[in-house]
């Protein structure tokens, strides 16, 4: 499997809400805070065309909204569908 990279920000309740949906469901993945590194804001820049959080990167695979995120990442054996992980 690709390396996933989890976009956020701080203070982002939906960025919040992804990477505890990774951790409950042991989805392994790297966490980019763009606030931490410039060379974050230019990656998702480049993935992207612009700068959202949360965003996740899986090769050339590309997601920017929450709810794409929250479905494409939801397995029926490992984490319901439709859980909500608040």
């Amino acid at each position: 499997m690709e390396r996933i990279t989890l976009y956020t920000i701080p203070g982002c309740s939906k960025c919040a809400s992804v990477r505890k949906h990774f951790d409950k469901c042991k989805i392994s993945y790297v966490e980019a805070d763009l606030f931490s590194d410039q060379k974050f804001v230019q990656e998702i820049k480049a993935y992207a065309g612009e700068v959202r959080a949360p965003a996740v990167v899986m090769g050339n695979f590309v997601l920017t909204e929450y709810e794409e995120i929250m479905q494409v990442f939801s397995t029926e054996t490992e984490c319901p569908s439709g859980e909500n992980p608040s």
